[in-house]
Parts: C-alpha cells; structure tokens; sequence
C-alpha cells in the first residue's frame, strides 16, 4: 500500500520472515518504507506507537529507508492519521506540514494527483457542453464542468 501523507510517502508491506521478497508472509509484523529517511523520521515524531523503532538503511533496495513496525501498531498509526485531518486540501497542507521543505516531494504530490486524474471517468454537468473525444471543449464552447 502506498500512502502519502503530511509526514512524507511510504510504502507499506508485509513483512517476510526471512527478510526477502520471495519469503513467507510474517502474520505480526509489516514492513514501512520510504525514500527519504526524513519521512520516516517524520511520522516517528508524531506518532508513539512507532517512535523508538530503528530506521534501517538499505541502499541496494528499491526503498533505502524502512522500519519493521507491529501490524498492530501501524493500525493504530492509520486510525491517528485519519482521525487527525485537520485540513481539506491535502496538498497545500503537505507544502505547510512537517516535510513541507521537502520540494521534490511537494512536486512529486502534484505530479501524483495529475497522474491519478488521468484514471478519472469524466462526468459531465447536464446542460454542460460536452467536450470532444479529445477532452478538448467543442470549438468556440466552455470546458464541461466536472462534478466533485
């Protein structure tokens, strides 16, 4: 599962009991990694449940950053994290957030949301002029509006 947050982007998954892709599943633990150790560091902060868990460094893997957290435990980190939103445009509270400074990451929000529209099924207003194959609006007409 990949999530991002006002602390950073993470990756999360099972944890394996021999600490390889290939390896059985481990029932008690998940595996939360990140690209940058700051992140990590970030939701550590803020978050006892995780506080003292060692940030392992991994440079040969595709995530170089990564902590071996109870399931648990990170179940309890969602349910605060979801509890605790206190803003309605998420991007513009990461760019104000804890890795706010983080520019490429700021970017990298806003590549993902654009990224993510293109998934989008277009829904049109009725009595909106509907846009061409293309997504183009119709020569000399108004973009449909979209619903939220």
């Amino acid at each position: 599962m990949w999530i991002q947050t006002i602390y950073g982007a993470f990756s999360i998954v099972a944890a394996t009991t021999d600490g390889t892709a290939s390896g059985d599943v481990d029932s008690v633990h998940l595996l939360v990694r990140a690209r940058v150790r700051a992140h990590l560091h970030a939701l550590q902060s803020q978050f006892p449940a995780i506080a003292t868990v060692a940030v392992i460094e991994s440079p040969a893997r595709d995530y170089p950053f990564r902590m071996l957290v109870f399931r648990k435990a990170f179940g309890e980190v969602m349910k605060e994290l979801a509890e605790a939103i206190p803003y309605p445009n998420f991007k513009d509270a990461a760019a104000h957030g804890p890795v706010g400074t983080d520019n490429a990451y700021i970017h990298a929000l806003h590549q993902i949301w654009s990224v993510l529209r293109h998934i989008e099924q277009p829904r049109v207003v009725r009595g909106a002029n509907p846009p061409h194959a293309s997504g183009a609006p119709a020569a000399g007409k108004k973009r449909a509006k979209r619903i939220a």
